[in-house]
């Protein structure tokens, strides 16, 4: 499988030629939970996400490699959680964020022009996870101990099989320069997730008098749970970009506007002519380039333009009223 990805990389690159160009974009911007990572049991909450994408791409499609790291802090969510609790516990947690590196290969499909276009990307690859180590006692002055009301236990780095689709906005400032903005989908949820172990009390009001005594929290259950917990993000930001490459952009645009000398059709060819007399020139021309739209016919007497018009034709008859 490696090598039959590794030759059809080779591939791409090979077909698509010197006119390929290679990009240098380095991104910052947040990273958002989603569906079932946004939910109560992960604790997740929005955070940031930093990476650097890496492109080779032709006219209209190429491949991409992304670099990136982006974090998802569960201590504010999980301080809202302690808080709704109302009994004096503690919180003490090993570190504050769900933090994932990651890298991801794929074709890149690109839409638009040179001043501005789309790229749509599907990606492949790997990340490693740190997943969150926390701990939510309670201080029993009747049994002198804590108590644990609600704790993590995982491994402490998870690698996992990662796939993401991205879209990028793309506007060029100049031949080399431009700015993006993009929004990419990461998922583990495809082929693998995250197991987290928690151990937690049934927080249970025996008496119904809606305060959580000291006696009921020593008397409610306590109870372990294992949950796959998937992530799934959708992180947004903004990007610089740098390219170069792509072959020699000057020399295209010469041989574009590249044209050759006009000539007079005949009879009038290589004769002088009166642009006020009966007999009015008419002109003819070709042009190797099929990218110019319009020409401008001008003529001068004395260094003094005495008629001047354009056209999307190769030829003119001149008409002077």
């Amino acid at each position: 499988m490696k090598r039959t990805s590794i030759v059809l990389i080779l591939y791409m690159i090979i077909i698509m030629g010197t006119n390929a160009q290679v990009s240098l974009s380095p991104f910052a911007g947040f990273s958002n939970p989603l569906g079932s990572f946004a939910q109560d049991t992960s604790f997740a909450g929005r955070g940031l996400d930093l990476g650097l994408g890496l492109s080779y791409v032709s006219k209209k499609w190429g491949i991409g490699l992304d670099l990136g790291q982006f974090s998802n802090p569960f201590n504010q969510k999980l301080s809202s959680f302690k808080d709704q609790l109302n009994i004096a516990s503690v919180l003490t947690s090993s570190n504050d964020n769900w933090s994932t590196i990651y890298g991801a290969i794929g074709p890149i499909i690109k839409f638009g022009g040179e001043k501005f276009h789309v790229e749509v990307s599907p990606k492949m690859g790997l990340s490693k996870t740190q997943l969150p180590e926390f701990n939510l006692s309670y201080d029993s002055e009747l049994l002198s101990k804590s108590l644990n009301i609600l704790s993590s236990d995982a491994d402490k780095d998870v690698s996992n099989i990662l796939s993401s689709f991205g879209i990028k906005l793309q506007y060029s400032l100049t031949d080399r320069f431009g700015i993006n903005l993009q929004a990419n989908l990461l998922s583990n949820a495809l082929f693998n997730d995250n197991k987290l172990k928690y151990t937690y009390k049934e927080l249970t009001d025996f008496d119904g008098d809606g305060i959580l005594s000291e006696s009921e929290i020593i008397e409610s259950p306590n109870f372990e749970k294992e949950i796959c917990q998937k992530l799934n993000v959708i992180n947004t930001g903004i990007g610089l970009s740098y390219s170069f490459g792509g072959g020699d952009k000057k020399a295209v645009i010469e041989e574009k506007v590249e044209c050759e000398n006009t000539i007079l059709a005949s009879p009038y060819n290589g004769e002088k002519f009166n642009i006020g007399a009966e007999r009015r020139p008419a002109f003819s021309w070709t042009n190797k380039s099929t990218e110019v739209k319009s020409y401008r016919i001008n003529i001068y007497k004395n260094n003094e333009i005495v008629f001047s018009e354009r056209t999307k034709k190769q030829n003119l008859n001149i008409i002077v009223n």
